[in-house]
């Protein structure tokens, strides 16, 4: 109902006799750009006011006045009219359609009474090639996969109402990743960031998108053999549309609008594309300019539609079409060797554009293409920052600077699911996770412990990886006595904050348990991916103890539910600085003394007895100590089963002895040091000669 094809006559003067089939279609491009069968006149308008002064013409110099003598001011309303047409009243199309049938008939009339030279150039048009700062909004040949979608799900008609010249924030999303598409959304909405579009890869996607209210397009019947490149098309789609356009992955959290930021300065305005790093330090970045030096991270990128622009995407499609397709992170790579050349050469040595310093934040060089100077432009890394900085380092949050975005990058799990779930639990770890229900928070009641770890667990071990693995070892043990007693107690096991003495990466890090080049202070907090199994705890119907994330309880969303009640347990010869601050309790917080290692039954009993069964959040002083296992033993063998799944990979579990042997992250088999894996051995629940000796052995010893 929204495509009208209307059929029209010959037509007198240097235009061809025959018009092709003018088809109604929603987007912004196609209702502001008139191809009305005048030779090779495209007269490009866009009405900020009810003038003719936007009007601009290729390919005559009588265009514009011939088009400006017949376009009427009713007819200028007839192009705001197109692009806020309603969707579901067709008729308004129609009505539109006519207006544009009566503007055609009189161009077609002042169109006979001229004559048109082909080869005239306008007087006033520069020769030269112009430069890659000078917007280009002529229409380009891209690749043959420039056009997404089909029918009413096209990215040209997702633009519908957008005038082009306007950034657009876009994204692009899959069926796995549909929540994190709603987040992306309302952090957008929440920082005031439009207009905003997402491409959907699968019909799936494509459904839960528009359900959401969003902007959306497919992609699925035009980047199948692209995949991972499929940012590329949708750049290219857009600016050849007239955009300039802002791409962000969907693992990202935007807290603040950065249009503003973009034209600060004359140099970031200059820029052709400004791009976000791997940078892992922001005082590097501050001081020293080396993030210039680091990898660019293609998660977030705004390209301006520059003509050098354009042939910098062109030279990366066809270079990524050589390679006959796209593997994971190979269009990153591709692009890195195309700003910076395969020697390094195109940006060093480093010249900087107008007054960027190179040795400054964000600074803007020059990339030395054989098509011309290319601005390329740093993202700040602590403004623009990712998973390392914000989630383990934790230094943008502390250097009073408006933080832009959140990517969620150096992140650990087992499988795309896997990097999905730890993705998310990055996110709720630091309050940036907005797509949870509200049940989520307001159902439910939990288990919370203290996991300060006490001096002497510490005591004896060197510092960096030793000391790690003891504290780790505590950590596993506190973790698990805490899953047996949710499960015992019916209740949500809120996570602790981890502490930890040994990052976790992918390259080698010791001696010093710091990768090179990073912000990071020893000891820091642990995200839940750097302990656990994430999907394992959060995604997994064989598991049923549920989890909620570390501050859970400081959450906004669960402090505005009708009952936040508290009880307070006190494990007997625990230390008093194990309690956390909330332990600070009044005469109307109820308090129990726990004596160490309870079993199921009596754990229950205890609860019940204190009138503690009732109160939504259970806070223990800690749980190292504090069970000792289930008095069933098929009850112990079906958990104990669960958290083998639940704690160690697959690949580097053993039981031995009712002890647990967790090969730890840090270390890998080429590091230069010569390290390996050293396990972690860890007593299950009633993993001793019997529930008796355990008992013995929690009561008479302290929390190391």
């Amino acid at each position: 109902a929204h495509f009208k094809q209307r059929a029209v006559g010959p037509t007198t003067g240097g235009a061809p006799r025959n018009l092709p089939e003018m088809q109604l279609i929603r987007n912004p491009v196609l209702t502001s750009i008139l191809l009305l069968s005048m030779g090779n006149i495209i007269a490009e308008s866009q009405y900020d006011s009810e003038d003719m002064s936007s009007i601009r013409h290729f390919g005559n110099p009588d265009t514009g006045s011939a088009i400006e003598s017949v376009a009427t001011k009713p007819n200028l309303h007839m192009h705001r009219r197109l692009l806020t047409a309603n969707e579901e009243d067709p008729t308004t199309l129609d009505d539109a359609l006519n207006e544009i049938h009566a503007l055609k008939a009189k161009l077609e009339n002042a169109n006979s009474a001229m004559t048109l030279d082909q080869n005239t150039q306008h007087p006033d048009e520069a020769e030269e090639e112009p430069e890659s700062h000078i917007l280009d909004n002529s229409p380009a040949e891209g690749p043959d996969w420039v056009e997404l979608g089909e029918g009413n799900n096209t990215l040209m008609a997702a633009m519908v109402g957008v005038k082009p010249g306007a950034t657009v924030m876009v994204t692009f999303v899959d069926k796995g990743m549909v929540d994190f598409m709603r987040n992306w959304v309302l952090h957008c909405r929440k920082s005031g960031i439009s207009p905003i579009v997402v491409g959907a890869m699968d019909a799936q996607a494509l459904q839960a998108t528009r359900e959401f209210g969003v902007r959306t397009f497919s992609m699925e019947h035009s980047i199948e053999s692209f995949g991972w490149g499929a940012q590329i098309g949708i750049i290219e789609g857009l600016m050849e549309l007239g955009y300039d356009v802002l791409m962000s992955d969907v693992d990202t959290a935007w807290l603040k609008n950065p249009i503003p930021f973009f034209e600060g300065t004359p140099a970031r305005k200059r820029a052709d594309v400004l791009i976000s790093s791997d940078c892992a330090s922001c005082q590097q970045d501050e001081t020293k300019g080396l993030c210039v030096q680091a990898p660019f991270n293609i998660g977030i990128m705004l390209w301006r539609r520059s003509e050098l622009a354009r042939k910098v995407l062109s030279e990366w499609v066809a270079n990524l079409k050589q390679q006959g397709g796209v593997g994971y992170m190979a269009e990153q790579v591709e692009l890195n060797q195309i700003l910076r050349g395969k020697d390094g050469k195109r940006m060093f040595p480093i010249e900087p554009v107008l007054e960027s310093d190179p040795r400054g934040r964000g600074a803007v060089v020059w990339s030395r293409n054989p098509e011309g100077l290319f601005a390329v432009g740093m993202l700040p890394a602590c403004q623009f920052t990712h998973g390392h900085l914000y989630m383990l380092a934790e230094v943008p949050q502390r250097l009073n600077l408006d933080i832009f975005v959140v990517h969620a990058t150096y992140q650990f799990g087992s499988g795309r699911e896997g990097q999905a779930a730890g993705k998310r639990q990055r996110f709720r770890e630091h309050g940036l996770w907005l797509a949870d229900p509200d049940h989520y928070f307001t159902e439910g009641k939990f288990l919370v412990y203290s996991n300060i770890v006490p001096d002497d667990v510490k005591e004896g071990y060197a510092p960096g990886f030793p000391t790690h693995q003891a504290v780790t070892g505590y950590h596993y043990r506190a973790l698990i006595n805490a899953a047996a007693l949710a499960k015992t107690l019916g209740r949500i096991l809120v996570l602790p904050s981890w502490e930890c003495h040994c990052d976790r990466h992918w390259t080698p890090i010791l001696p010093g348990c710091i990768m090179a080049n990073s912000d990071l202070k020893l000891p820091f907090r642990c995200p839940m991916d750097h302990m656990l199994e994430v999907m394992m705890w959060t995604n997994n119907p064989n598991n049923p103890i549920q989890v909620r994330e570390r501050d859970f309880l400081l959450n906004p969303r669960f402090l505005a539910s009708n009952d936040t009640s508290r009880g307070l347990v006190y494990v007997k010869g625990d230390p008093q600085d194990l309690w956390p601050s909330s332990a600070q309790h009044d005469s109307a917080t109820k308090y129990i003394e726990w004596e160490a290692g309870a079993t199921d039954h009596e754990a229950w009993d205890r609860v019940q007895q204190a009138g503690l069964d009732q109160v939504r959040v259970l806070e223990f002083s800690s749980t190292y100590r504090s069970f000792c296992g289930f008095e069933h033993p098929k009850m112990e063998e079906a958990f104990n089963h669960v958290m083998l799944g639940a704690i160690v990979n697959e690949k580097t579990k053993e039981r031995s002895k009712g002890a647990l042997d967790y090969v730890s992250w840090c270390c890998r088999n080429d590091d230069p040091n010569g390290y390996r894996p050293v396990p972690v051995r860890l007593p299950m629940p009633g993993a001793f000669d019997g529930h008796s000796r355990c008992k013995r052995e929690m009561q008479n010893t302290t929390a190391h």
